[in-house]
């Protein structure tokens, strides 16, 4: 057991009674009480010192970086993401030496069913093709591989389609660019903001570089939503 243990971390010492020496050390002879008191402060002193660098507090070691709403750092590309970046850059930049591109981010933390909890969306392998994968805030996995319903965005005051008529493969490999858009009231917004519609949750806007399309999870299930432009 060490000194700070045995002293809790502070030091009292020993009193002399009239001329008594101090019970914790043995009698000196010639030396007064009043001396030996003294020598023992000093010695006291010097454990004191000793047990609070012991006693300083310990700082726990940092939580993992997140934001506002519980987020984690993102996890480290894999390899489906890793080739989409290569086929992008490959498109964007053929065979210029000193090109580059923006890196597309790996993942996209949104709340796609509307539960208040993150989902998180990233890239997986259907074959050799690149599909999405969604892991729900209750931890459930799916990769999308089949095809999503296809519909277009309703004029203004238009009602939305009750069901979607055409597919879309479950491919993503025209994809240049992905965001969050967030559900706010009737309205997902990204910047410029679209109609939710049948939407439970927030959106995840897509684009392939001249066309753009919202995927929205409903209560028929996904629905890529072309946005025109």
């Amino acid at each position: 057991m060490g000194p700070a243990r045995r002293l809790g971390c502070r030091y009292r010492p020993p009193r002399c009674s009239g001329g008594d020496t101090p019970r914790s050390l043995p009698t000196e002879v010639g030396v007064p009480c009043g001396v030996q008191q003294f020598s023992l402060v000093v010695a006291g002193l010097v454990v004191v010192l000793a047990a609070a660098s012991s006693c300083a507090p310990r700082r726990s070691p940092a939580p993992p970086p997140s934001d506002a709403r519980g987020e984690t750092t993102p996890a480290p590309a894999n390899d489906a993401c890793i080739a989409i970046r290569a086929r992008i850059l490959a498109e964007v930049c053929g065979d210029e030496p000193d090109c580059d591109s923006p890196a597309l981010a790996c993942e996209q933390r949104l709340d796609l069913d509307g539960d208040g909890r993150m989902d998180r969306v990233d890239f997986a392998t259907a074959g050799d093709e690149p599909v999405l994968r969604v892991t729900f805030g209750d931890g459930e996995t799916r990769v999308l591989t089949d095809p999503f319903a296809q519909v277009e965005l309703p004029d203004l005051g238009s009602p939305w389609p009750a069901d979607a008529e055409d597919t879309s493969p479950a491919s993503v490999s025209w994809l240049v660019a992905w965001s969050v858009a967030k559900r706010e009231g009737d309205r997902l917004v990204r910047g410029p903001s679209t109609p939710a519609g049948p939407a439970l949750g927030d959106g995840l806007w897509m684009s392939g570089g001249d066309a753009a399309a919202m995927l929205i999870l409903t209560a028929k299930g996904w629905w890529l939503v072309e946005l025109g432009y």
